[in-house]
């Protein structure tokens, strides 16, 4: 099962990337993506027009606060967040045990991907 959920998650975050990418490039056609530095620090989910049954919404408050299989954003530190539900086989340096991904844009404006905060390996 903890299988399914790491592959669930990285099935997530490449959907996500793959449908900002997308979206920026249609924004960049019709010349109207402005800032992309700024999309850093927007909800992954609201930029990609995904929804996920499992999104929980944006955090405000404690990571204690975050249901195990949810996914939140919290917008304070413009960080997408997942808090599994079985952590075995993970090891991140994150002290609550989380994963924690932001958004970085390329140098040259056309391209945004998520990418761990916190270094994790998940076997």
């Amino acid at each position: 099962m903890e299988v399914a959920e790491r592959t669930a998650v990285q099935a997530t975050v490449a959907q996500l990337n793959a449908a900002i990418t997308t979206r920026l490039a249609y924004e960049v056609m019709r010349g109207e993506v402005g800032n992309v530095q700024a999309w850093t620090r927007r909800n992954p989910f609201e930029l990609a027009r995904i929804s996920q049954s499992n999104f929980a919404g944006e955090l405000e408050s404690t990571v204690g606060a975050i249901d195990r299989g949810s996914w939140v954003f919290d917008a304070v530190r413009a960080e997408l967040i997942y808090s599994p539900r079985l952590r075995f086989g993970l090891q991140t340096s994150d002290p609550d045990g989380i994963l924690r991904f932001h958004g970085v844009a390329s140098p040259n404006g056309m391209g945004f991907m998520l990418v761990p905060t916190s270094p994790y390996r998940w076997e």
